[in-house]
């Protein structure tokens, strides 16, 4: 599953590593461990949702795409700022019109997407404290997703794995040298 594209990365140089997935993929613990191993800022997309659109999700209901218009132009601010700083982006990146307007941030973006089967991220929600969206909406988020498989900047891993075993894939995919 997992793709190399290491010739069109260079890590000296500053790039967004975006790490997407449906909810429960293990998005946020492979993002804060990358960005750990490679001392480059983590950034938590659901920070960017506004108190609205996050009740919305805690009541059941999925976000529109108006509706996630005013997070991805935020989202895309923020990275936008300092294009000479890497970071590693937790973002769901369920639709690719969105994901192509990360793709102009002036620097190189590598999305990483996480793939699990809906049965096992329906365990891993049903485990989670203390988060807004519920298990509910796992249907709504996969017949969201738009599928990564044409996109050259996207590798997809098998995320049912131990996190350490992702992010050996993730540096292998990438050819990134270890830290």
């Amino acid at each position: 599953m997992t793709m190399t594209i290491g010739h069109n990365f260079d890590e000296s140089q500053p790039f967004v590593l975006i790490v997407m997935g449906v909810s429960g993929c293990g998005k946020t613990t492979i993002a804060k461990l990358l960005s750990e191993k490679l001392s480059i800022e983590f950034v938590e997309a659901d920070d960017f949702h506004s108190q609205q659109s996050k009740d919305h999700m805690a009541k059941g209901l999925p976000l529109t795409d108006e509706m996630r218009e005013p997070w991805i132009k935020a989202l895309v601010s923020y990275l936008s700022q300092d294009n000479k700083t890497s970071k590693v982006l937790a973002y769901s990146g369920l639709r690719k019109k969105h994901r192509a307007r990360f793709r102009r941030l002036g620097m190189p973006c590598i999305f990483i997407h996480l793939v699990v089967d809906q049965e096992e991220l329906q365990q891993r929600i049903n485990q989670r404290e203390n988060h807004f969206m519920p298990s509910s909406l796992l249907a709504s988020q996969f017949a969201a997703l738009d599928s990564t498989s044409t996109e050259t900047d996207v590798i997809e891993i098998d995320a049912a794995k131990l996190p350490q075993n992702i992010i050996a894939e993730i540096y292998t995919a990438l050819d990134l040298r270890p830290r």
